[in-house]
């Protein structure tokens, strides 16, 4: 059996591509590709990296972490920003009825791209579970940790294959929690800001 035969399973099922991200990468490749990331990513946080890890010193990561963080704030911040209005205030939840998937309006197509930007998002976010490898901080890398980083990005691409109208109506409810962690992690890094709060 090849791949491609099982690519017409996921066909037969409903995981038909959506003919409004067939150009988005890596969302237009097999399924089997973001299981396939899913893997590394947990073979590489939870046994590779340690064992790279094992005979070094931890390194000082204290800048890129910072540049990190403000880039994610900032990224956050703008979903925020542009969701909101978008999402008709959040009153679009409420709406239980299935988006067709054949909508080309010019309002679908924005909301998919600000989809497929959160997705992208959610893949930069596992850098900070390569920070705690780096610097041998292996208790933070929890079971929670890692579900949430694997669950995350398989659901996000599922739904952009799907329907990608889903991620950008429900997955960005949660871009307002994204921005409050960055910005306490920001406060914890600098401890002299978080005396004015």
């Amino acid at each position: 059996m090849k791949v491609s035969d099982l690519d017409k399973i996921f066909e037969y099922i409903g995981m038909g591509h959506d003919p409004r991200t067939h150009h988005l990468l890596p969302v237009n490749v097999s399924p089997f590709f973001a299981l396939w990331l899913v893997f590394n990513f947990v073979l590489g946080v939870k046994y590779l990296g340690p064992h790279i890890m094992e005979n070094r010193e931890p390194y000082n990561l204290r800048v890129p972490m910072f540049l990190y963080n403000v880039i994610m704030t900032i990224i956050n911040m703008i979903a925020v920003y542009k969701v909101i209005p978008m999402s008709n205030y959040f009153r679009v939840l409420l709406d239980f009825e299935y988006p067709d998937r054949n909508d080309m309006s010019e309002h679908s197509i924005y909301l998919i791209h600000l989809g497929y930007c959160y997705w992208l998002s959610k893949l930069a976010d596992c850098f900070d579970t390569l920070f705690f490898v780096l610097r041998k901080k292996y208790e933070h890398i929890t079971l929670l940790h890692v579900y949430h980083h694997t669950i995350v990005p398989v659901f996000g691409y599922m739904l952009l294959r799907i329907n990608p109208l889903l991620p950008a109506c429900f997955l960005f409810a949660s871009k307002s929690r994204d921005f409050l962690q960055l910005f306490f992690l920001f406060l914890t890094i600098f401890p002299i800001f978080s005396r004015k709060f």
